[in-house]
């Protein structure tokens, strides 16, 4: 028996699996292709959501930059305005930390800004005393318990207006020019000041005699004086 046609047969079966092969090769390269697309375009929509959000972010702090640079130009016109004339510097409350900065501030409110306090310190204070009675140390301290008493409900400024009230008894009329507020203002606000400091009389003054249990009374000012008591036991009778 003689077999013919079977390999060639064969043969084109082979040509035929290297067919099928070279289509599904084909196939998954279009496949591959297709992925790889697709992982660009969520690439490129990742990259594109991210430079939108920089791009809102930028524009949100350059409009917080340009309101600070308005607000910064805003002040620097207010500060410049401030300082053309020394006697608007009375409507700001200086911060008071020690008795030089009492000092400093009195005589600001007083109308000696900083250029003119360029002198002998005992020359400020007596400036100072000329327009408050009593030495910033003096007032500092008294000061500074008046406002932890009344949990800072009245400022160094206020206590001050009211020392120059006291010193000088000035009218309404004089005291609303050195201080710049309205006459009303400063009656209202004199009047408060004094009656907190009124409220540290039973801390603050004390007099204790044992020699003989005499009730001495006298009248308080607001000076102090200085004395030289030649005796170690300071009595009327001396």
């Amino acid at each position: 028996m003689v077999i013919v046609s079977t390999s060639r047969r064969g043969g084109r079966g082979g040509r035929g699996g290297r067919g099928t092969g070279r289509g599904a090769g084909r196939g998954g390269r279009v496949q591959q292709q297709q992925q790889q697309q697709q992982q660009q375009q969520q690439q490129q929509q990742r990259h594109d959501t991210e430079v939108d959000r920089l791009r809102i972010e930028n524009e949100a702090l350059k409009a917080q930059l340009d309101a600070l640079i308005k607000e910064k130009n805003e002040l620097h016109i207010t500060v410049q305005e401030l300082s053309k004339n020394t006697k608007n510097k009375k409507y700001i409350n200086i911060k008071v930390s020690n008795a030089d900065d009492l000092l400093r501030a009195g005589l600001v409110y007083a109308g000696f800004d900083d250029e003119r306090q360029k002198v002998r310190k005992q020359q400020n204070i007596d400036r100072f005393k000329a327009f408050y009675q009593l030495p910033p140390l003096t007032l500092f301290k008294y000061f500074s318990d008046v406002i932890k008493k009344f949990d800072g409900r009245v400022s160094y400024k206020d206590l001050l207006m009211t020392y120059n009230w006291f010193a000088t008894y000035a009218r309404l009329e004089v005291l609303a020019g050195i201080w710049g507020f309205c006459e009303k203002h400063i009656g209202k606000r004199t009047q408060e000041c004094a009656e907190m400091m009124q409220a540290l009389k039973d801390e603050k003054i004390k007099f204790v005699f044992d020699d003989d249990g005499r009730i001495i009374l006298c009248g308080l000012d607001f000076v102090n004086f200085t004395t030289t008591e030649n005796r170690l036991q300071p009595h009327c009778k001396w």
